[in-house]
């Protein structure tokens, strides 16, 4: 089964989720997801693949919750009477396409990627397509692809005398092809990219 073929129930299912109280979603969400991953992970894992009814908490945070039983369903656990149930050789496929949505539903971010810096972060910028750009207190401008992957360091910024230095500011132009930035030695510098016989060459110059 296509994962297509799974968002619209779930959908569905998702909506009379919403209708519990915020408390009741999340614990019930906590030990789906919870389930749906152990699924997912080891779908011919027997004690994966059954949750018992009768259990408290199976109780309390599925059965007796809106939506949870036929969020369960799309997600390959079927109610058998004394078990819920993981049937099917496209569970863990469900499992996992259900888990996403009830994850994606919360209303928290998660931590898609972590920049390294050495130096604390000042500035930050980023254009339509994901792209990044990072200003630190050492110096150096760097760029980032949309999934955080370190791309170039520009530099070109100095450490003033007398005072520490940093670049305090950034911002990325014509889809990060050109990006501006401010730092403490009262510079304002534009970095530009341009293709010449196959290199890549790149300013800094003074911004008029």
């Amino acid at each position: 089964m296509e994962e297509r073929d799974i968002l619209a129930p779930v959908d569905a299912a998702l909506k009379l989720f919403a209708v519990n109280d915020a408390a009741t979603q999340a614990a019930s969400r906590k030990l789906m997801v919870k389930a749906l991953r152990n699924l997912e992970r080891e779908p011919s894992n027997e004690k994966f693949r059954k949750l018992r009814v009768a259990n408290k908490v199976v109780q309390a945070k599925i059965i007796n919750v809106r939506g949870a039983q036929q969020l369960m369903a799309c997600g390959g656990f079927y109610n058998k009477g004394e078990f819920l149930e993981a049937l099917g050789e496209d569970c863990a496929v469900k499992a996992k396409t259900v888990a996403d949505a009830l994850e994606k539903s919360d209303g928290t971010f998660k931590v898609k990627a972590l920049l390294a810096h050495a130096a604390c972060v000042r500035g930050v910028a980023v254009d339509a397509q994901g792209f990044l750009a990072t200003g630190a207190l050492d110096n150096v401008v760097r760029l980032w692809d949309g999934k955080g992957q370190l791309v170039h360091e520009l530099r070109g910024h100095e450490k003033p005398a007398m005072a520490d230095g940093g670049v305090l500011a950034v911002a990325l132009m014509e889809n990060g092809g050109r990006v501006l930035s401010g730092g403490r030695d009262g510079r304002l510098l534009a970095f530009f990219e341009r293709c010449v016989g196959g290199e890549l060459l790149r300013g800094p110059r003074r911004a008029d």
